[in-house]
């Protein structure tokens, strides 16, 4: 059994949904708290034993409810106790500077999507994470979704991917990552370049890569309807990709992580995530400078 620790976002969606896919929960109390009711898919093969939050009552509320024995006082706490950690996102976007304690101490370690709003911290996170020796990553859980986890099924649809059109909703960098690591995850790394032509709160981007392929992403403060969809084109066919199986992109990223836990590998490159960063913060550059191409 692999013990976790939880850390931040007790008191939103995504450590509601980590700790109910991990643990077996009490299904009546989070129906009350309207928390997503998940399958307790990974249960049996690992358990949630630790948790922390700057919201402690909150901490406690979901200990409660998901059979966690330890509420602690401070994150590094659970050094020594667990055997990987999960940094949850908690919407202040300043939920990776609790990686420094964990990657010094060598604790196998996932930090939830985005890993930083800047690409030099994001840098100086997988850097300390190389140094020590500590397996790591971080990642939207679109990259995991089930709807384009058969490649060999989509290759067969599709044929060889020659372009991605991404579409999301909110802020780019914190929502946008989220088409952008599944587009990465199809089209492969390797971005140049980013042009934002559509204006500050509608992103409109086109992606160069080295190789020459091109792609588009589109992501909306306000206006659209809630999406989260890749339209695939290739040299034998289209394939329109909604994201609609929540259950199952969660499950299949903390799975990846309960891997990378037992073999020390982490599921990709890390270098992946600093150029999903870096495109994002570029695009946010790009619009704000009139449109101007930015290489990465």
């Amino acid at each position: 059994m692999i013990n976790v620790a939880i850390v931040r976002g007790l008191a939103s969606y995504h450590g509601w949904a980590f700790a109910g896919i991990i643990n077996e929960y009490d299904e009546a109390t989070y129906r009350a708290n309207d928390w997503p009711l998940y399958p307790s898919a990974l249960a049996g093969r690992a358990h949630v034993s630790h948790v922390w939050d700057t919201d402690r009552a909150a901490a406690e509320r979901l200990a409660a409810a998901a059979n966690i024995e330890h509420v602690v006082d401070n994150p590094e706490d659970v050094i020594g106790h667990v055997d990987g950690v999960i940094i949850a996102d908690d919407g202040t976007l300043a939920h990776q500077r609790s990686a420094g304690a964990f990657l010094e101490a060598g604790v196998p370690l996932f930090v939830d999507k985005p890993l930083s709003t800047d690409p030099d911290e994001a840098r100086q996170i997988i850097e300390l994470a190389q140094a020590r020796g500590t397996p790591f990553f971080s990642s939207s859980a679109l990259r995991f979704a089930t709807e384009i986890a058969d490649r060999q099924a989509l290759a067969d649809q599709v044929g060889e991917i020659t372009t991605v059109c991404g579409v999301g909703v909110n802020e780019l960098v914190y929502y946008g990552v989220h088409p952008l690591e599944a587009m990465v995850a199809l089209m492969g790394p390797g971005i140049e370049s980013v042009l934002n032509v559509g204006r500050p709160g509608e992103a409109i981007v086109r992606l160069r890569w080295k190789d020459g392929r091109q792609a588009v992403m589109l992501v909306y403060e306000e206006g659209l309807s809630y999406a989260l969809e890749l339209t695939v084109h290739g040299t034998k066919g289209h394939l329109r990709i909604p994201f609609a199986d929540s259950a199952g992109y969660y499950t299949n990223m903390l799975s990846a992580f309960l891997d990378m836990v037992e073999t020390g590998a982490p599921p990709f490159p890390p270098q992946e995530t600093i150029e999903i960063i870096q495109a994002l913060v570029l695009a946010k550059q790009s619009v704000a400078e009139g449109g101007v191409e930015k290489r990465l």
